[in-house]
């Protein structure tokens, strides 16, 4: 009856993958969403790498200091660690999990869910390796409460002849609780982007705008910035993939970027000749200083000339 409902359960969602990609052929003609895309040619850019998944679901349990050092400094960090937890963890299964297995209080049904979630864990990491330059803490929700069925089994294995697992179990999660608490917020700079759009819908009424992760800064701008990243702009797509995003900015001509495109790079879609047709100035608004970018060569724009 269990196998029945897991069976019906895993049917149903595969049904639901194939109607969202249907919707998304109906109304855009893509398979994908034009989010997925533009991310899955940014990882191609770096190399597709499953580490920046694993470390995103690790942060979820075991606080991860920043070091002070870049954050690919941090996943070579990361990688190392993980192949020796990685090593420990497979020498426990191998010599306790026959006896575990031997325990009356495991049944069938509990290697059956086993296998159930260790399979979604490997697979949504396989699939996010896909991804792994647009890496987001929220894209762990999907694999969250495998890892803690999975992470349960392991506590009850260890927890048979190692009593004092519990407390350090229990004294690991309210630390992990506290560093979290009282931790810098992991997006501490979204108040500039805040700050950001107020300014374009202020001091730039009419003027088109173009910026990068333009999310709150369209929000506050009253939805008039256009989106150069292709995160929520498939249009922008082909000039990004072209190496010729200038031509787009051109086309649609913005006047002002609220960010930089002098280390964007190719990942964005930015020639090395970049510097050639802009120029930052710096701006003091609502008690915040930033940079905002002038176009320059535009035919029209005669205020960045």
């Amino acid at each position: 009856m269990h196998c029945r409902n897991l069976f019906l359960g895993m049917i149903g969602a595969l049904i639901g993958m194939v109607i969202i990609v249907f919707h998304n052929y109906y109304l855009t003609g893509e398979m994908l969403q034009s989010s997925a895309s533009i991310k899955y040619y940014w990882s191609l850019q770096e190399g597709h790498n499953p580490i920046p998944f694993i470390y995103q679901c690790v942060k979820l349990f075991v606080p991860i200091p920043r070091l002070g050092v870049d954050l690919a400094v941090r996943y070579y960090i990361f990688k190392i660690l993980m192949y020796i937890v990685a090593t420990i963890l497979l020498l426990i299964v191998f010599f306790y999990l026959p006896k575990f297995l031997k325990k009356e209080f495991f049944r069938k049904k509990d290697s059956i869910v086993l296998i159930i979630n260790s399979t979604i864990v490997i697979v949504y990491t396989l699939l996010y390796s896909f991804n792994s330059a647009g890496m987001q803490t929220w894209y762990t929700g999907t694999v969250i409460v495998s890892i803690g069925t999975l992470f349960f089994f392991l506590f009850r294995l260890l927890s048979i002849k190692y009593q004092w697992i519990r407390y350090v179990a229990l004294i690991g999660i309210f630390t992990n609780i506290s560093v979290c608490w009282f931790s810098k917020p992991f997006y501490s700079g979204q108040s500039l982007s805040k700050v950001k759009g107020q300014y374009v819908a202020s001091q730039l009424a009419g003027e088109n705008v173009g910026a990068w992760d333009a999310g709150i800064m369209g929000f506050y701008s009253g939805g008039r910035i256009i989106n150069l990243d292709g995160i929520v702009n498939s249009e922008v797509i082909p000039y990004i993939k072209g190496d010729s995003l200038p031509k787009y900015i051109f086309m649609k001509k913005i006047c002002y970027l609220l960010q930089s495109p002098q280390n964007k790079g190719l990942y964005y879609g930015i020639p090395k000749t970049a510097g050639e047709w802009f120029e930052e100035k710096e701006i003091f608004f609502n008690g915040e200083k930033f940079n905002i970018v002038f176009v320059k060569y535009l035919e029209g724009n005669s205020k960045n000339r």
